[in-house]
């Protein structure tokens, strides 16, 4: 078994298209806290495990119709995955969902020009179901890797304390197909690129609740791991 916590900083964005307003999101994201394990079955490994994020800060959404890029909400989501050698790599699935997932909390100005103004709002639903298939080759004491991520959100619903009805979203679906590599700095120092094209998941607090379609792109991103 092995745990650990994640920290990250994240921005996305959407342009303007069809008479929509343009929408962004920024800032740290919500604090993960991960347990993984791992048992022999067959020719490969079965691996099992479990995420825990929260949001350290609520989610706020701006007159500019950006957001920060806290959740405003807890969730859970546990995931299995099946791995095994073949040829020179490793060749393996996953799936996760979002098990648990509290109301999300937004703290909305006067001005939002996506929600009603003045009042704190909420999101509840969205629980993503994400599938994801990868292979990847050892390269001395680096990794190259392949995958294929796709992700299905249920329907989103928002209600505020001005409006007393609320409104639903459609879920979503979303892909990637990507290229990535762990290249080690240190023994406890790695760097993680990402570099691929598709339907990211995103912020629904910054595009779900405003009637936008997203629409594929290049995607790209730039991690790096610390081991203690």
């Amino acid at each position: 078994l092995s745990a650990g916590l994640k920290l990250g900083y994240q921005t996305e964005a959407v342009p303007s298209s069809g008479g929509v307003a343009s929408s962004s999101a920024k800032g740290l994201t919500d604090t993960d806290v991960f347990l993984n394990g791992r048992v022999m079955v067959g020719p490969g490994l079965f691996r099992f495990g479990g995420d825990l994020s929260f949001a350290s800060g609520g989610s706020v959404a701006n007159s500019d119709n950006s957001v920060n890029e806290y959740s405003g909400g807890i969730t859970f989501t546990p995931r299995v995955g099946y791995e095994q050698l073949v040829g020179a790599g490793t060749l393996g699935a996953r799936v996760s969902y979002d098990l648990i997932q509290t109301d999300r909390n937004i703290s909305v100005p006067s001005n939002s020009p996506t929600y009603t103004g003045g009042t704190n709002a909420k999101l509840a639903g969205g629980n993503v179901l994400t599938f994801t298939a990868f292979y990847e080759m050892p390269i001395a004491n680096n990794i190259l890797g392949f995958d294929l991520n796709v992700s299905k959100s249920n329907s989103t619903k928002y209600s505020d304390t001005i409006t007393p009805s609320t409104d639903d979203y459609d879920g979503y679906t979303g892909y990637i197909v990507a290229a990535y590599a762990s290249f080690e700095v240190t023994p406890s120092i790695k760097i993680l690129p990402t570099l691929g094209y598709g339907v990211p998941r995103v912020n629904l607090t910054a595009f779900d609740s405003a009637g936008q379609t997203m629409s594929a792109g290049i995607y790209a991103s730039l991690a790096a791991r610390f081991e203690f």
